[in-house]
């Protein structure tokens, strides 16, 4: 696991929260019809809605470590993209960089359904991914 990348994933949810913007796991950008857009202030501004993998495409912290935003407005990361950047860039398995993207049935691993996922229990997995080693609640 990146630690630093780990906070810094933090650091742009927590942004996500404090402005209080469209957080929605089901895209990695929705609710825009002019294209893909590729900077954090401009996603915010517009009021689109954007999942956690989708908030730290745009982020500077992902894209000064040579991230990218992807025409479908997903991550990309050392020539992987979606879910694999969200993975290659925090240095995570498989199953917990696809859990924390809502990829693969993803937060049923929490007791969610995907739908109900807020900034807040993104925030709370990668707290505890921070502080213990794992995204999941200790009953996991």
């Amino acid at each position: 696991m990146n630690i630093e990348n780990v906070n810094k994933a933090i650091d742009v949810m927590e942004r996500v929260k404090a402005r209080g913007d469209n957080f929605d796991l089901s895209t990695w950008q929705g609710g825009f019809d002019g294209g893909v857009i590729a900077r954090e202030e401009d996603l915010h501004m517009c009021g689109t809605s954007a999942c956690f993998a989708g908030w730290v495409a745009v982020s500077p912290e992902f894209q000064e470590d040579g991230g990218e935003v992807e025409f479908s407005g997903s991550p990309r990361y050392s020539a992987c993209e979606g879910e694999a950047a969200i993975r290659e860039w925090l240095n995570l398995p498989h199953r917990e960089a696809a859990d924390l993207c809502g990829i693969e049935g993803g937060w049923q691993a929490y007791g969610k359904h995907h739908c109900d996922v807020t900034v807040d229990d993104v925030l709370a997995a990668l707290y505890r991914l921070r502080d213990t080693g794992s995204p999941y609640p200790k009953q996991m």
